[in-house]
Parts: C-alpha cells; sequence; structure tokens
C-alpha cells in the first residue's frame, strides 16, 4: 500500500531544469531561503509574488524538493499538535507544494485517521473526506487541484489539527495562497477547532507578506529550515 500511495498521492514534475541558487538568500538562523529574504514584500503586489515564487519553486530539482518534503514531514510529525491528534487533516499535492505523503505513513502507522479536502470549485468550497492508502485522487482540470475519490465525510469538530499549504508564507504565520479562497472559507467555519499548520519549503518564507481583513492567519508554519509559531 505504501508504493501505491506514494505513486498516486505525491506530485509528478515534468521538468529537469535545475533551479539557480544564486538567486536565492539562505539564513539557517532566519529560516528563510526565500530571494524575498532581503526584500520588503508588503512593497510588491500578491499577483508578483504568486508568480515570482511560483517560478522559482518550478525551476528546482524534483531530488532536492523531495527532500525538504520528508524534513518538513518529519518537523511536522517532531511536533505535540501532530502528536496529541487523532484526525489529521492533509492535503494531496500539486506540483510546487510540499509533498505530504510521508505524513500521512506516518499518521496512518500511528493510527491516526486522514483526510483531505475535496473541492467544489463553483461554490468555493472544500469539504474533508477520509482517505485510506489505497484510496485513489481525481483532478480538477479547471482549477487545477486535486481531490480525494473517497465519499467518507469527516465532521469539522473531530479534525484536530488541518495542515496548509500556500505559494509563501510569512514569520506571522500570515499566507499567500493561489487567490481561489478555498483556505481562508474553510478555515473560518465556526465549527473548526483544529490547530492550523502551514508547511513550505524555505524558499517560501518571506519576511513579511500583504495582508487583508479576509485572510486567516495560521498556528504555525513549518519549512525544512525551521517552526515558525504564531504566539512568539
Amino acid at each position: 500500500m505504501g508504493q501505491r500511495l506514494y505513486s498516486d498521492w505525491s506530485w509528478i514534475y515534468c521538468q529537469d531544469v535545475f533551479w539557480d541558487s544564486s538567486n536565492c538568500v539562505h539564513d539557517s538562523a532566519s529560516g528563510f531561503g526565500s530571494k524575498f529574504g532581503t526584500i520588503d514584500a508588503m512593497m510588491r503586489d500578491k499577483k508578483t509574488i504568486r508568480r515570482e515564487l511560483s517560478d522559482a519553486i518550478a525551476a528546482m530539482d524534483q531530488a532536492v524538493l523531495a527532500e525538504k518534503s520528508r524534513a518538513i514531514c518529519q518537523a511536522v510529525a517532531a511536533l505535540d499538535e501532530f502528536r496529541d491528534a487523532s484526525v489529521v487533516m492533509l492535503y494531496l499535492p500539486i506540483p510546487g507544494e510540499v509533498d505530504t505523503a510521508p505524513l500521512a505513513e506516518i499518521a496512518w502507522q500511528q493510527g491516526k485517521r486522514v483526510c483531505c479536502p475535496k473541492f467544489c470549485g463553483d461554490s468555493r468550497t472544500m469539504w474533508p473526506r477520509e482517505i485510506l492508502p489505497h484510496h485513489a485522487c481525481s483532478f480538477d482540470t479547471t482549477h487545477s487541484l486535486r481531490s480525494p475519490a473517497s465519499t467518507i465525510g469527516i465532521p469539522l469538530a473531530e479534525i484536530d489539527l488541518v495542515i496548509v499549504p500556500a505559494i509563501a508564507f510569512d514569520s506571522a504565520c500570515n499566507r499567500l495562497g493561489r487567490g481561489g479562497g478555498f483556505y481562508d472559507c474553510f478555515l473560518q467555519q465556526e465549527k473548526l477547532r483544529a490547530t492550523t499548520i502551514g508547511v513550505g519549503f524555505s524558499e517560501q518564507m518571506c519576511p513579511k507578506l500583504p495582508i487583508e481583513d479576509h485572510d486567516t492567519p495560521l498556528d504555525a508554519v513549518v519549512s525544512d529550515l525551521a517552526v515558525f509559531r504564531r504566539d512568539q
């Protein structure tokens, strides 16, 4: 089942180009690996940040991203919030996002229930659906999103931890998504009381993001270099 999970769950990269690391500032102390590490991202609009960071991640080597993804999953698994959770909501990654397949394996090995969002593009909503190692997934070509084929719903109140993707994060645990508003709407639901943790490559970390009233901050963000918490 594990091998099938990785072939069905993980993203597939179609390019074999290498990212020029000279464009990026790596600072293991701050946890920033983004070329925005020395630039105030507030001076940039969201569209520009999405485009530039997406291009940078897309140009990185697949093996490097896979290694970073494993490191991030291991870091999340070491957190108390993960160890104490009974139901964990992950996501089916698309290219450019942290691969959460290793985290799903750890969760199942520890007896946790795992769910992923099923997207409804027309209403910009998503529903948690329990997923097992042998479950297949579908791909929404309209919104470039992947959803589990599972029809097993999980009530919001039962979810203990939500792992959230994004194109960019900052040290205050704000996130910049793809602009669809799916996660902002989902995380603002009153019945959802789960801890929220963003996962992203260090190259996706910015000092400060442009934030609007409807943007929902997270409780923590984990990159391959550092863990950031909103209350610190």
